[in-house]
């Protein structure tokens, strides 16, 4: 092998000093940096002339497709080869990586799953009819990078309604290991969505009956393939109650609770219904209004549950609980009396005691001697 590879060097040197055929336009120049580093090509065999010498086997328009490759493309070699004396002719390919030899008589065809971007590949073609070997090189080309894949996409929940946030949850595959950036195109009902490239989608776009979908394509040094997920139908949102429920007393005895609720989808009319409560409350049907006369007797936890629906089976339930003690808050206020009667009628004696005592005391002063008046006395003595 060592002897036919010095053969093949010297011949080589001898063809470019003469400028023997390289491949034609399909092909790099002759100053490519490659082409030293292939085995030279052998124009004619050192064997005496006999009578069916006619000239070495011929090897033009040599082709490698595709002519830009990317990682994960299979290779094919092309060429035109014949014999002017119509010789058989045997041919020995070898594939050259980075300039040095990779697959050595690998046939016609490459894969290139192993090979990194930005490779330089080319062939060595050795064409023999047993008089004359001849070697021919192809151009060169450059592996590309392979762009990323998106190899799966779906939208989460599968059965979203308008109210949701939609989530496009893919899967990506990158030959290069890369982490490659995903944009994404949400589709309303057949059209793109303005300005929504993101990996969600905010409620408020979308409303029931509405049909959904995103595409994604995955982007490193290339742009990959879209994939578009399939689509799912947005379903009915259900009404929402807003208002809290009233703890006070409309009068002495009444209950009063006016339920305030709204559909995202603006659906109407909206029924509202007591899912449970005490004997003797109602909720109006259609205003919401809850209401109860409260039994003397009543006292305790009160459970109540109202609910509020649409027009398509949507609903919302409210739960709270009602303390009733007026029992306490009787005992409180007949004490308060009692306290108020109590302290009024201490205020009263008091009262009574101080007038007493000034009556008292200007009695005393008046019948004081000091207090009476004196009779003046007889002058004419």
């Amino acid at each position: 092998m060592s002897g036919k590879r010095t053969l093949g060097l010297v011949v080589g040197v001898a063809l470019v000093a003469c400028g023997s055929e390289t491949p034609g336009s399909e092909t790099p120049s002759e100053s490519s940096p490659t082409t030293a580093q292939a085995p030279a090509a052998e124009s004619s065999s050192a064997s005496t002339e006999g009578p069916r010498d006619g000239g070495a086997p011929e090897v033009a328009r040599i082709l490698l497709e595709p002519s830009e490759p990317i990682g994960g493309d299979e290779i094919s070699l092309r060429f035109d080869l014949q014999d002017p004396d119509g010789d058989p002719v045997e041919t020995q390919i070898d594939w050259y990586v980075n300039r040095q030899l990779y697959s050595e008589d690998g046939g016609t065809t490459l894969g290139t799953d192993e090979l990194l971007e930005n490779s330089e590949i080319y062939v060595v073609i050795r064409a023999s009819d047993g008089q004359h070997d001849v070697l021919r090189q192809s151009g060169t080309i450059f592996l590309r990078n392979a762009p990323p894949v998106i190899t799966a996409i779906e939208i989460s929940p599968q059965k979203p309604t308008g109210t949701q946030t939609l989530v496009a949850e893919t899967r990506v595959s990158d030959r290069e290991g890369n982490d490659p950036k995903v944009e994404f195109q949400w589709i309303l009902n057949g059209a793109p969505i303005p300005g929504e490239h993101g990996s969600t989608l905010q409620p408020g776009k979308t409303k029931r009956g509405d049909r959904v979908s995103v595409s994604a394509a995955a982007i490193d040094a290339a742009r990959g393939p879209e994939l578009t997920s399939d689509e799912v139908e947005i379903g009915n949102s259900p009404p929402e109650i807003k208002s809290k429920p009233s703890t006070a007393l409309a009068g002495p005895t009444l209950y009063r609770y006016e339920i305030q609720a709204e559909d995202p989808d603006g659906d109407r009319p909206l029924r509202y219904d007591l899912v449970d409560g005490p004997d003797g409350m109602s909720v109006d049907l259609v205003s919401g209004l809850v209401e109860w006369e409260i039994p003397s007797d009543a006292s305790g936890t009160i459970p109540i549950e109202v609910a509020v629906r649409d027009p398509y089976g949507g609903e919302e339930r409210q739960a709270y609980v009602l303390e009733l003690n007026w029992q306490d808050v009787s005992d409180k206020d007949e004490k308060s009396d009692s306290a108020s009667d109590s302290s009024a009628s201490d205020s009263d004696s008091k009262s009574d005691s101080e007038s007493d005592s000034v009556s008292e005391s200007e009695s005393d002063e008046a019948a004081s001697p000091g207090n009476l008046d004196e009779e003046a006395p007889d002058t004419d003595e």
